[in-house]
C-alpha cells in the first residue's frame, strides 16, 4: 500500500504527518482503517476535510466498481449459438467474436449444409445480420426456406430471417475483393452483424495458377478477415476441401477419422491462419462427424456427431 505523502495529497503538510506517524499511520490504508473522529483528533483537521481525503484516496487506490448484469451483458455478445447442440458443445458454447473458423472437407460431405445452417439458425434467434459470400453459385432462398419451414417457422419469420440474410456471389477473385472491401466500409456504418461466411475459398483461389499469385491473394485476404474479426467483433467461417495423402506414421483420432493422411487445401501459407479448423466426416447415410483439427483454444481430436438433411443439421 502507497505511503501518506504531501507530494500526494497537499492538505497533509509535514507537521500534520508528523503527528499521524507519531499514531502508526503510515499508509494509505493505514489512513482508512482509522475512525474519523480518531483522525480529526489526531490531524487537526476539520471532520470535512478528513472524509474529503478518504474519499480522494479510495478513489486513487480503489478498484473500479462495475455492474454485474453489464459484465454477464457484454459476455453473452462473444458468443453466438450455432443453433445445433452438439456442435455447442464442441466449440464451449458457440461461435466466439473475433475468431476465424474454417470447416474442412471433402466433396459433398455438408460443408455448405452446416454453414447455411448455422446461418439461418443465427439470423433466427439473435435477430443479428449474416453476411453470406458463395464462390460456387449453389445458395438460393428454397434452401434457407426448407430449413426454416422444418423449424416450423411462419412466413413472417421466414421473410425476416431472409431479409438479415446478406447474400452476394463472387465468380472471381477481382469480385471476390470488391465485396470483401465494400462489406468493410459497410460494417463500419452499421453494428449489427455477426457473422461471416465465405463458402467456398477453395473453389475460388483454384482459379489462380500461379503459386506466388495465390499466396499474394492469400496474405491479402488474411490481413482483411482478421481486421474484419477484430474491429467489428464478429465471428468469420471459411470452407475449405481437403486432399488425402498416404503415410505411414498415421494418427487416428477417436472417430477413426486418419488425420494425417488428409491435408487442407490452400497450401502451407494458409495452415496457420484460422483459429480453429474443424473436419466434417462422411459416415453412414446421413450421419457426420465434426472433429476439431486446429485450434489454439479446444482440445484438438475432440468431436461431435451431426446428421445432415436437406431440412438442415440435427
Amino acid at each position: 500500500m502507497a505511503r501518506l505523502s504531501s507530494n500526494r495529497y497537499e492538505i497533509l503538510t509535514d507537521s500534520i504527518m508528523s503527528q499521524l506517524q507519531k499514531k502508526g499511520i503510515y499508509t494509505d490504508f493505514d489512513f482508512m482503517e482509522k475512525a474519523v473522529d480518531t483522525l480529526v483528533n489526531v490531524s487537526g483537521l476539520s471532520f470535512k476535510t478528513v472524509v474529503d481525503l478518504r474519499k480522494e484516496i479510495s478513489k486513487s487506490v480503489g478498484g473500479k466498481i462495475i455492474d454485474a448484469s453489464k459484465l454477464i451483458e457484454e459476455d453473452s455478445t462473444k458468443i453466438v449459438s450455432t443453433g445445433i447442440f452438439s456442435l455447442d458443445k464442441l466449440l464451449n458454447g458457440g461461435l466466439h467474436s473475433k475468431q476465424l473458423y474454417e470447416i474442412c472437407g471433402a466433396s459433398s460431405s455438408g460443408k455448405t449444409q452446416l454453414c447455411l445452417t448455422i446461418a439461418t439458425n443465427i439470423s433466427l434467434r439473435t435477430e443479428k445480420d449474416v453476411h453470406y459470400i458463395d464462390t460456387k453459385g449453389y445458395l438460393s432462398t428454397i434452401r434457407m426456406q426448407t430449413i426454416l419451414n422444418a423449424q416450423k417457422c411462419n412466413d413472417e419469420e421466414i421473410g425476416r430471417v431472409l431479409n438479415k440474410m446478406k447474400i452476394t456471389e463472387a465468380r472471381s477473385i477481382p469480385e471476390f475483393f470488391s465485396i470483401v472491401h465494400k462489406l468493410t466500409k459497410t460494417l463500419k456504418n452499421e453494428s449489427n452483424t455477426r457473422l461471416l461466411v465465405i463458402d467456398s475459398l477453395a473453389a475460388l483461389f483454384f482459379l489462380s495458377t500461379s503459386k506466388h499469385e495465390t499466396i499474394y491473394f492469400l496474405s491479402n485476404l488474411r490481413n482483411m478477415l482478421r481486421f474484419i474479426a477484430s474491429e467489428y467483433n464478429i465471428s468469420i467461417i471459411t470452407t475449405n476441401l481437403v486432399t488425402s495423402w498416404n503415410e505411414e506414421t498415421a494418427i487416428f483420432l477417436k472417430n477413426g477419422v486418419n488425420i494425417k493422411s488428409l491435408k487442407p487445401t490452400l497450401g502451407k501459407f494458409w495452415l496457420r491462419i484460422p483459429n480453429t479448423r474443424l473436419l466434417i466426416d462422411r459416415k453412414e447415410n446421413e450421419e457426420r462427424h465434426v472433429t476439431v483439427w486446429k485450434s489454439c483454444d479446444l482440445q484438438i481430436g475432440t468431436s461431435c456427431a451431426i446428421k445432415i438433411t436437406y431440412d438442415g443439421i440435427s
